[in-house]
Order: structure tokens, then sequence, then C-alpha cells
């Protein structure tokens, strides 16, 4: 698992918030590969620390077995540092558009106060991103 430096540094977008629902859905990640099934995640945001997001977000993470997908509980509040990446939730002819991402390997957490710290003094020290 990467530091609290290392992945300020890595991902593009970090946030603190309640997961409100989650569905399964099936995404198109290139034009050549068929659809895989993926869990589709809403997050109301109560802090973003680094990135611009709207108070409720939509994140999406792998089933949990093979694919290192997190598997966050309705109700509970997490830390998200989140990739962006392209998929298409929607018909076949859709494009690929930009999502947030996160999974296992990345430090996405419940929520704790020591590293929510940790993450401010980040921002004092970088500025805000």
């Amino acid at each position: 698992m990467p530091t609290v430096k290392e992945a300020y540094e890595e991902v593009p977008v970090i946030l603190s918030g309640t997961v409100l629902s989650k569905e399964f859905v099936a995404v198109r990640e290139s034009e050549r590969l068929g659809s895989r099934s993926m869990l589709k995640y809403v997050i109301r945001v109560d802090r973003s620390t680094k990135g611009s997001v709207a108070d409720t977000v939509i994140v999406y993470s792998g089933l949990g077995v093979a694919d290192c997908g997190f598997s966050f509980s309705i109700g509970r509040r997490y830390i998200i540092y989140a990739h962006s990446r392209k998929v298409n939730a929607g018909s076949e002819t859709e494009a690929l558009v930009d999502v947030l991402y996160t999974s296992v390997c990345g430090r996405t957490k419940e929520y704790h106060s020591r590293e929510a710290r940790q993450l401010r003094r980040m921002v004092d020290a970088h500025g805000s991103q």
C-alpha cells in the first residue's frame, strides 16, 4: 500500500464521503473488448482534499475477486483515493468517458481522523490542487 504522501502525489482525486448506494453495472473499457461487471457507488462528498468534485460523485470499482475491486459498505464513510479511468456504462454505441475509479491496490480505506489530518498537512504543504 502506498504511503499518504505517495498516494497524494499519484492520484488526481482524494475525497472523503459516505456511500449512499451501490449497483452492479456492465462496463466496456475499450473499443476492442467486450463488457465486464463492475460496481458503481454513489458517494455523498464530505470533503474534497484534492481535485474538484461535486457534492455527490460516482466511483467505480471491480467486484473484488481477481480485479482488485474495493468493497464499500452502504452508510459507511471512507477516504477515497481515485484515479480517472475511461469506461462506457451505457449502450454499445456510446463513447468511453472518464470516471472515478478505485481499487484495493491504492490507499482507499474507511474514514480515519488520523489519515484525514495527514491529508490536511499534505494540502498545507502543497497548496490546494
